[in-house]
């Protein structure tokens, strides 16, 4: 009944798709009137082929539709029908091409392919990396292991390399992405907000809001890949530092982050391998994460690296084939551009705290681990350090005393009651007459004027808390 090409079922779904839309209302009554208008010369001729008395140039008419009327005509007309059929059928293909219905409120808008290559690559580097790593998994015999960094390992895998030319185009997606985040930022700062999806997508030069999803979408895969790709790189550098005060479960993180910002920061357009850049900077994260959780008193950073360059200093100089003993502090101190006091002070700060619950002897196979380290320390009186104390506050206030009189006067002062000897041993008039080369009744003199103004209240008030203690 129906002519070759046509297919009813097609017509009927695509005149659902475009039911109710206002910018197609009238190409869909078209579309119905040429499909109508078709059905029904076809029966006209199926009618004729089957009935040869038939003359075929009675009129009828054919409703179509409000929008549209047709009538058949005798054969004068059969041009000007002719005609409108070309037209309606330009119309109809025109009205077929598909629309994509409206979103709802809460539906969002899936991104477009507008790079399928770029998915196609991003899809093949992914499956490169599971299939290496379920190949892996299914040679060796996975075994039950309750260290964490162990099940980390295994599930590494097989984990293959990155050619050159992989790793430069996802480089290029990663900073295509970045790109996108930092215009992001400057717009929020422009506007004191967030900006939107669109304007962002405006602001770039894309063509829509898909785009923008895209770009950013493959640019978590890119950096993704490249983090996974590399993670037995973290696990290395990792692996050297692991007897450094800080486990090795806790530096592969530290790692991973540096690597993170070695990602971020790698410019293809150098030529370098990005192995060989990624390096520094895990190896950079991981040695400032030991400088700040090693201890237990933590250093500054800028200590942590002068005692690392020190100690690297000191293995090099011992390391010399004509070396017998070890490098001094004053050759230490030379390489470095430092005084060998400076170099005393750094080695003596960076020394580890040990607790003195710990086993005296850890390190001696003799040894017993009974016992412990704080059970070979001697024990000292706490009288006789608050003596020490004590003693040491009294010299220092008496210092700051006698630092406000005369030269002279001071120095008297302390010849004559022994505060210039470690041993407290005083000097009698005439030796003191001697070094200054006066007669002794004219360094009594000079003590007693000493004497008066120690005696002044402002002066006195200063000693006064010692006497108390003492109990004076």
């Amino acid at each position: 009944m129906f002519e070759p090409g046509y297919n009813a079922s097609t017509h009927s779904l695509l005149v659902q798709h475009l039911d109710g839309r206002p910018d197609v209302q009238q190409s869909t009554a078209e579309v119905e009137a040429q499909a109508v208008y078709e059905r029904a010369a076809l029966e006209r001729r199926w009618n004729s082929s089957q009935d040869p008395t038939s003359s075929g140039r009675s009129l009828k008419r054919v409703s179509l539709g409000p929008s549209v009327t047709l009538r058949s005509a005798r054969g004068g007309d059969s041009a000007e029908r002719c005609s409108l059929l070309r037209r309606r059928r330009q119309r109809s293909r025109v009205a077929a091409v598909p629309v994509k219905p409206p979103e709802s409120a809460g539906q969002a808008a899936e991104p477009s392919l507008h790079d399928p290559a770029e998915r196609r690559f991003l899809a093949s580097i992914r499956n490169q990396l599971q299939h290496g790593r379920t190949r892996y998994m299914a040679d060796r015999q996975v075994q039950q292991s309750d260290d964490a960094v162990s099940v980390f390992l295994h599930n590494l895998g097989h984990t293959g390399l990155l050619s050159k030319e992989q790793e430069v185009r996802l480089a290029r997606i990663v900073h295509r992405g970045l790109r996108a985040e930092e215009a992001r930022a400057r717009l929020a700062v422009a506007l004191d907000r967030p900006p939107t999806h669109k304007h962002l997508a405006s602001e770039l030069g894309l063509q829509s809001e898909a785009h923008l999803a895209e770009i950013l979408h493959n640019m978590a895969e890119a950096k993704d890949l490249m983090i996974q790709y590399n993670l037995r790189l973290v696990v290395a550098v990792a692996k050297k530092y692991a007897n450094h005060g800080v486990e090795l479960r806790d530096l592969i993180p530290e790692g991973i982050a540096g690597l993170t910002k070695a990602i971020a920061k790698f410019d293809p357009a150098k030529g370098f391998k990005f192995s060989t850049y990624a390096h520094w900077w895990i190896r950079q994260a991981i040695s400032r994460s030991i400088s700040e959780q090693s201890r237990v008193v933590r250093l500054p950073v800028h200590i942590s690296d002068t005692v690392s360059r020190i100690q690297r200093v000191m293995a090099q100089l011992n390391s010399q084939p004509d070396r017998v003993q070890p490098a001094t502090h004053e050759e230490v101190g030379a390489v470095l551009g430092l005084s060998a006091a400076r170099v005393r002070h750094y080695l003596c700060v960076s020394q580890p705290v040990r607790s003195l619950e710990a086993p005296a002897y850890a390190g001696d196979k003799d040894g017993d681990d009974s016992v412990l380290l704080g059970d070979t320390i001697a024990v000292v009186d706490d009288s006789v350090v608050e003596s020490r104390v004590l003693d040491k506050l009294i010299r220092e206030d008496i210092n700051a005393v006698l630092s406000t009189l005369p030269p002279r006067e001071r120095n008297v002062i302390r010849m004559r009651y022994g505060l210039h000897h470690p041993e407290g041993k005083s000097m009698t008039f005439n030796d003191i007459g001697a070094a200054y080369g006066l007669t002794k009744e004219r360094i009594r003199q000079i003590e007693d004027k000493a004497l008066t103004k120690l005696k002044l209240p402002w002066r006195r008030q200063m000693l006064r808390a010692h006497l108390y203690r003492t109990g004076i």
